[in-house]
């Protein structure tokens, strides 16, 4: 139906199960009101290949080399997901949509360099998961759609492998983009990420431990519901005890249907605005303490441009350089040394 509170009285049954266009979820009448339901509704096989059967719900998880992030688990006719602590179950039809759509982000189905697929190693892997299930699907027809999700690092992905793969293969870029989202534990846990600030600062230093001149950048959502000063300041503190290169940096956008809408102590606009100018003047102040480490040293660079006799292009850790030299070097990896930085770019010269 385009909207449960459409439907007519005489045709309302008890029992009854709708689909409601409006916000995507399914409802049961239980004679007075439309109650969100889960239980009668069949799962398409699409999602099923997210779902993965268990005896039991070991309290401890499902298990070291279990990778949880990427299932919900069915257990006695009931789903959960583990969320790096407890399990929690899926209730309703639109909590398991909700978990497709965490467990799509966290997904990544392989790695390519020069178009060519690279072996996956453990962590690694290709796989098929659903996009969220159309409007129009029906509740007892059809299947919803089956898609390939595009290359997406998450903390949970970054192992010791992957770092070993990427320190012995000059040819993988010296950088890596690994969301944060929030260095407040508080606002971690309430907002189901699977991990804490002290989990993300040692991930990040046992990375740089064994490739020193990596670059690791991050995404950051300020404003987020219950943020306090304080909660924002341990933000802060996290970034910088992670010695993070460079952030991205989002004010926390309020939308309906979601469970964030809805809770108490959003956060004025105009305070999410001066936050987001002070993690973006850190973030400047992190790049160019990291961009001046590399005065000095040589890197490998891979030029895209020629301009007014500047080659420009970045290094194999995402920072910017430019050569002055009469030769276009465009699309060509060349060797230069560092001698400054300028306006956060490297400027360099051959070697």
């Amino acid at each position: 139906v385009d909207s449960r509170d459409n439907v007519k009285d005489s045709i309302k049954q008890t029992g009854m199960i709708i689909f409601d266009r409006a916000d995507q979820k399914y409802y049961k009448w239980t004679g007075t009101v439309w109650e969100e339901t889960l239980k009668e509704v069949s799962i398409p096989d699409s999602i099923n290949t997210v779902i993965k059967s268990i005896a039991s719900l070991d309290p401890a998880g499902p298990g070291e080399n279990e990778p949880a992030f990427k299932y919900i688990y069915a257990q006695a006719g009931n789903y959960h997901v583990w969320d790096g602590n407890n399990w929690v179950q899926l209730a309703k039809y639109s909590d398991i949509t909700t978990a497709i759509a965490a467990i799509e982000q966290k997904i990544i189905t392989g790695i390519k360099v020069n178009n060519e697929a690279v072996t996956p190693v453990d962590g690694i892997v290709n796989i098929e998961i659903p996009a969220q299930v159309p409007s129009d699907w029906n509740a007892t027809e059809g299947s919803g759609v089956i898609l390939n999700k595009p290359e997406i690092y998450n903390k949970t992905e970054i192992d010791d492998k992957l770092i070993e793969l990427m320190s012995k293969n000059d040819i993988i870029a010296h950088h890596l983009h690994i969301p944060l989202q929030t260095g407040s534990d508080f606002l971690l846990k309430d907002n189901n990420r699977p991990y804490n600030s002290k989990y993300y600062i040692d991930k990040i230093n046992n990375i740089r431990s064994k490739i020193n001149d990596i670059s690791i950048s991050s995404d950051v959502i300020v404003g987020l519901p219950n943020e306090t000063e304080e909660y924002f300041q341990q933000t802060i503190d996290t970034i910088q005890q992670a010695h993070l290169s460079f952030l991205h940096v989002f004010p926390y956008a309020r939308k309906k249907h979601t469970v964030d809408y809805d809770k108490k102590n959003q956060v004025d606009a105009k305070v999410k605005k001066e936050r987001v100018g002070r993690l973006t003047n850190l973030s400047l102040r992190l790049y160019n303490n990291y961009a001046g480490s590399f005065v000095g040293k040589t890197v490998n660079v891979l030029f895209e441009k020629y301009e007014k006799g500047i080659n420009k292009g970045h290094c194999s850790q995402y920072l910017n350089v430019e050569l002055a030299c009469a030769i276009d070097l465009t699309n060509q990896f060349v060797k230069v040394e560092v001698i400054s930085v300028k306006e956060s770019t490297l400027i360099a010269r051959l070697k």
